[in-house]
């Protein structure tokens, strides 16, 4: 996995690797764990027909880890995750859309115990695409995580409308609370957004 370009983190003897598995025609997220050269776990996060991939990862050598995934299309277990959260849904986008979601895992196991969607909306409601750029950074204050991404048109706001916007790019940045309730704040270039980040 680490060959390949994998995301890992290691900490105390501990390597954690976020990648995906590919089944035929089908994408799986996974999140690993090594102990020394002894694997403990390679969990799949959905194994459902929508293409999933773990991109990023975050760790500090604690009991949680963020992992952000895309995931093209909604019906997967990251639906079942994600309910409470900011958007706990996929949307109606035709499972055409490739978007971003943020997980939290418990490193223990290798559990997904909650995640929140990251879409874009076209004027219609439709579900747009919206990739990440990368693992999540921990705000300095450490209540809230950032996401970097690309968005299609058009971006949204913490109340979930859509941003104001002339001509790409879209270049956003999110900040969700830590546990992925709530979406602290909303950022992108060429956009007018309601509650832009600072």
């Amino acid at each position: 996995m680490t060959a390949s370009g994998s995301a890992s983190l290691a900490f105390g003897g501990v390597t954690l690797v976020a990648g995906y598995e590919q089944k035929g025609q089908n994408q799986d997220p996974v999140l690993a764990r090594f102990d020394g050269s002894n694997r403990t776990y390679c969990e799949h996060h959905e194994r459902e027909a929508p293409d999933g991939r773990a991109l990023g990862l975050t760790w500090d050598g604690g009991p949680t880890a963020y992992v952000v995934y895309t995931i093209v299309g909604g019906g997967s277990a990251f639906d079942a995750k994600a309910k409470g959260s900011w958007l706990d849904r996929y949307g109606d986008g035709g499972a055409s859309s490739k978007v971003t979601y943020v997980g939290e895992v418990d490193v223990a196991s290798g559990a997904l115990v909650r995640g929140s969607f990251l879409i874009a909306k076209k004027s219609d409601g439709k579900t747009n695409s919206h990739a990440p750029k990368g693992a999540v950074t921990v705000t300095a204050d450490g209540s809230g995580l950032e996401v970097l991404g690309e968005s299609a048109f058009q971006p949204l706001n913490p109340d979930r409308s859509i941003q104001k916007c002339t001509g790409y790019p879209f270049q956003t940045r999110y900040v969700l609370s830590r546990d992925l309730t709530r979406l602290v704040c909303a950022s992108s270039t060429n956009c007018v957004g309601a509650a832009p980040c600072p």
